[in-house]
């Protein structure tokens, strides 16, 4: 069948931009870039262009659902165990605060 398509796309000059549409030969994908990569500015424009962008409601329930029941990176987890294993000064701070109010209210189990 991806011959078939190739042939036809081949055949009817589909590829051409003034008889078709195609942007590859045919078949199962194909380079529709034709191995072009993107420059460091041009990934810099795109990157600017998308950060902070909102997401619509149902964007968002789409990334949530396609995540689920997937772990987290190793690098991800070994950075949450490692936030976990060293608290940080305001952690720390806070915890203070937490069970000095709990003292003074008398329902501090030290």
């Amino acid at each position: 069948m991806n011959a078939l398509e190739k042939f036809f796309v081949r055949v009817l000059e589909s590829r051409d931009l003034e008889i078709g549409y195609n942007l590859a030969e045919g078949g199962l994908g194909g380079a529709t870039c034709n191995g072009r990569k993107n420059t460091q500015h041009q990934i810099d424009v795109i990157r600017a262009y998308m950060t902070g962008r909102p997401k619509s409601p149902e964007h968002r329930k789409h990334l949530s659902e396609s995540k689920m029941g997937k772990s987290a990176p190793a690098v991800v987890e070994s950075n949450i165990r490692r936030r976990m294993a060293v608290p940080t000064l305001a952690a720390l701070r806070n915890r203070k605060y937490r069970v000095a109010k709990k003292e003074r209210e008398g329902t501090c189990l030290r």
